[in-house]
Protein backbone atom coordinates (compact mmCIF):
# COMPACT_ATOMS: atom_id res chain seq x y z
CA UNK A 1 0.00 0.00 0.00
CA UNK A 2 1.31 3.64 -1.00
CA UNK A 3 0.29 6.11 1.48
CA UNK A 4 0.07 9.69 0.11
CA UNK A 5 0.68 12.38 2.55
CA UNK A 6 -1.77 15.40 2.73
CA UNK A 7 -0.14 18.46 2.65
CA UNK A 8 2.23 19.92 5.02
CA UNK A 9 5.57 19.47 5.89
CA UNK A 10 6.75 16.15 6.99
CA UNK A 11 9.98 14.27 8.55
CA UNK A 12 11.52 11.24 6.47
CA UNK A 13 12.80 7.91 8.48
CA UNK A 14 14.75 6.23 6.10
CA UNK A 15 14.86 2.11 7.10
CA UNK A 16 17.29 -0.79 5.94
CA UNK A 17 15.48 -3.21 3.76
CA UNK A 18 13.81 -5.28 6.37
CA UNK A 19 12.44 -1.83 7.48
CA UNK A 20 13.68 -2.38 11.06
CA UNK A 21 17.02 -0.30 11.08
CA UNK A 22 16.80 3.46 10.46
CA UNK A 23 19.20 5.06 8.72
CA UNK A 24 18.70 8.19 8.89
CA UNK A 25 16.13 9.84 12.37
CA UNK A 26 13.93 12.19 10.74
CA UNK A 27 16.30 14.66 9.36
CA UNK A 28 15.42 14.74 6.29
CA UNK A 29 12.32 17.12 5.24
CA UNK A 30 9.63 16.78 2.05
CA UNK A 31 6.86 19.55 1.71
CA UNK A 32 3.75 18.88 -0.15
CA UNK A 33 2.12 21.37 -1.19
CA UNK A 34 -1.76 22.05 -1.53
CA UNK A 35 -2.98 22.49 -4.81
CA UNK A 36 -6.86 23.66 -5.91
CA UNK A 37 -7.27 23.02 -9.39
CA UNK A 38 -11.22 23.63 -9.43
CA UNK A 39 -14.29 24.23 -7.81
CA UNK A 40 -17.90 23.66 -9.34
CA UNK A 41 -19.87 24.62 -9.02
CA UNK A 42 -18.20 27.91 -9.14
CA UNK A 43 -22.01 29.97 -9.77
CA UNK A 44 -25.14 29.83 -9.03
CA UNK A 45 -24.36 28.32 -5.25
CA UNK A 46 -27.40 28.91 -2.22
CA UNK A 47 -26.09 30.68 -0.05
CA UNK A 48 -28.14 29.14 2.70
CA UNK A 49 -26.86 26.12 2.39
CA UNK A 50 -27.46 22.90 0.11
CA UNK A 51 -25.22 23.38 -2.38
CA UNK A 52 -22.30 20.90 -2.88
CA UNK A 53 -19.28 21.85 -4.49
CA UNK A 54 -16.65 19.68 -5.83
CA UNK A 55 -12.95 20.69 -5.23
CA UNK A 56 -10.51 18.97 -7.31
CA UNK A 57 -6.55 19.58 -6.72
CA UNK A 58 -3.49 17.69 -5.26
CA UNK A 59 -2.23 17.48 -1.17
CA UNK A 60 -5.45 16.85 0.17
CA UNK A 61 -6.00 14.34 3.26
CA UNK A 62 -7.45 11.23 2.17
CA UNK A 63 -10.01 10.65 4.90
CA UNK A 64 -13.01 12.58 5.68
CA UNK A 65 -12.27 13.23 9.40
CA UNK A 66 -8.95 15.29 8.38
CA UNK A 67 -10.62 16.78 5.40
CA UNK A 68 -11.91 21.04 6.49
CA UNK A 69 -13.03 23.54 4.24
CA UNK A 70 -14.00 26.84 5.44
CA UNK A 71 -15.06 29.47 3.47
CA UNK A 72 -14.10 33.40 3.52
CA UNK A 73 -17.24 33.81 5.36
CA UNK A 74 -15.79 31.33 8.29
CA UNK A 75 -18.53 29.08 7.23
CA UNK A 76 -17.66 25.37 7.99
CA UNK A 77 -18.73 22.79 5.12
CA UNK A 78 -19.54 19.43 5.61
CA UNK A 79 -17.10 16.74 4.13
CA UNK A 80 -19.20 14.37 2.53
CA UNK A 81 -16.32 12.54 0.27
CA UNK A 82 -12.56 12.33 0.06
CA UNK A 83 -11.03 9.95 -2.62
CA UNK A 84 -7.67 9.88 -4.80
CA UNK A 85 -7.61 10.10 -8.27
Amino acid sequence: MTLIPAAGEWHVDVRDAEGRAKITDGVAKINIPLTVASVTPNKDINFNGGTILTITGTGFPIKTNHAKVQLDDQTVCKVLTVSAT
